[in-house]
């Protein structure tokens, strides 16, 4: 007769489980580091909006055209009074700019309509402004504005990333890093008085300050390609940028 008793379970060996954990482990975490694919956008676009963009580069063609006749002139235009404008962005850079614009855009680091840089009036940045005119508001503001902007809407690039000016620290710690610092700059009196002077570290703190956020982008959408001498909002404002700028400072 057979002789009744525990039956042996099958049995496998640690090593194999200890394997079977990691690989289990090590599926989930591929599943969790894993990202769903994005589908790519798709735009459908309207006979209408190619009429639009070939209309907009011929009236851009035309302007410089304009321009390179006129870049003598606009060279030789100097006003010992005005060394410096502030730009705003008006035109957001949409299809059917000219290639040129682009690339004097980029360079000025006007990317979004609102933002606005310091420049200085040299002759070679006279002719840059003509040429994106149309697409730019500009003109003179006075130190006491220059000060609030940079009080309200100033933004530094630091070590830590891009941080509003809210603490001297921030200002002389990055132009300590630099090759020819003369301590001159330590505080945000030091950067307004930089640029309203133009002295000879205005490169540095145009490059050290971020484009400030003037206005919204929302407030350029309907507004009329005329220049401002022609009752627009485009082009040189002369010294009424300064009103300008501090309706948007509150």
């Amino acid at each position: 007769m057979p002789k009744h008793g525990k039956t042996k379970l099958p049995t496998v060996p640690e090593v194999r489980l200890q394997k079977r954990k990691v690989l289990d482990q090590k599926i989930a975490l591929d599943a969790l580091k894993r990202k769903p694919t994005k589908k790519p956008k798709e735009y459908f676009f309207h006979a209408e909006d190619f009429v639009k963009k070939r209309r907009q580069t011929e009236r851009s063609r035309v302007h410089q055209k304009k321009i390179k006749k006129n870049i003598p002139k606009v060279k030789k235009q100097t006003n010992k009074n005005d060394r410096i404008v502030f730009v705003v962005l008006v035109h957001r850079v949409n299809r059917g700019l000219d290639k040129e614009i682009r690339t004097i855009l980029k360079t000025l680091r006007l990317r979004r309509a609102g933002q606005g840089i310091f420049l200085e009036l040299t002759p070679r940045n006279r002719v840059l402004l003509k040429k994106i005119e149309p697409f730019v508001t500009f003109g003179t503001i006075k130190p006491e504005t220059v000060r609030e902007l940079l009080q309200k809407r100033g933004q530094g690039r630091t070590s830590n990333g891009i941080q509003p000016l809210t603490d001297n620290k921030l200002i002389e710690e990055y132009f300590q890093q630099q090759d020819d610092y003369d301590g001159s700059l330590l505080c945000l009196d030091d950067l307004s008085t930089e640029i309203t002077s133009v002295g000879p570290h205005f490169e540095q703190v145009v490059n050290f300050l971020t484009p400030f956020k003037v206005t919204k982008a929302a407030h350029w959408e309907k507004v009329n390609a005329r220049l401002y001498q022609d009752g627009g909002q485009r082009g040189d404002r002369g010294s009424d940028m300064d009103a300008f700028v501090r309706r948007f400072l509150g």
